[in-house]
């Protein structure tokens, strides 16, 4: 079974990759791994160190890193997704603006977190029309936050319901 971490650049993938690798439960039978992100110096950093650790457990899963989100997806069976759309800096800057009005300023509810969506929701379409034409069997697991709202958004906008929202 092929696993496709979309947004890999994220320094939550050594968890979630390390949460895979020592499972004795349902990942037993994922063989391989591909790491994609858009900012190929963090794919490169933090794909590097999951790599790294994978290496020094003999988890007998094999890593690949992908920039070209076509070829990461190329024989996928589960699509996990945990972007973030402009970066930490756009988050800095939603977060003390509306910190700044005296309103609780987080990404998953809220006006942060409803500004996030809305920046979110049509790269996240764009990544589901891909799972569509590349994997289209493949089920997508969306980390991204705000969750809920994002993969219902989705959802509706696609017609695509082979996914599901954790937050």
């Amino acid at each position: 079974m092929k696993l496709t971490i979309i947004g890999a650049g994220s320094t939550y993938t050594p968890e979630l990759v390390y949460g895979f690798l020592t499972s004795s439960g349902g990942s037993a039978s994922i063989s391989e791994i591909t790491l994609s992100d858009v900012d190929p110096h963090r794919l490169d950093i933090v794909g590097g160190y999951c790599i790294a650790m994978a290496d020094s457990i003999s988890s007998g899963i094999s890593f690949s890193k992908e920039s070209v989100l076509e070829k990461a997806l190329l024989g996928a069976d589960f699509v996990v997704t945990q972007i973030r759309v402009g970066g930490n800096v756009v988050r800095a800057r939603d977060e003390e603006f509306v910190a700044g009005l005296g309103l609780v300023a987080q990404e998953t509810t809220g006006a942060v977190g409803f500004m996030k969506a809305y920046r979110t929701i049509p790269v996240m379409a764009d990544i589901v029309s891909r799972v569509r034409m590349v994997c289209p069997d493949a089920f997508l697991i969306n980390f991204t936050n705000p969750a809920g709202i994002i993969s219902s958004a989705v959802s509706r906008a696609t017609g695509w319901h082979n996914l599901v929202g954790l937050c």
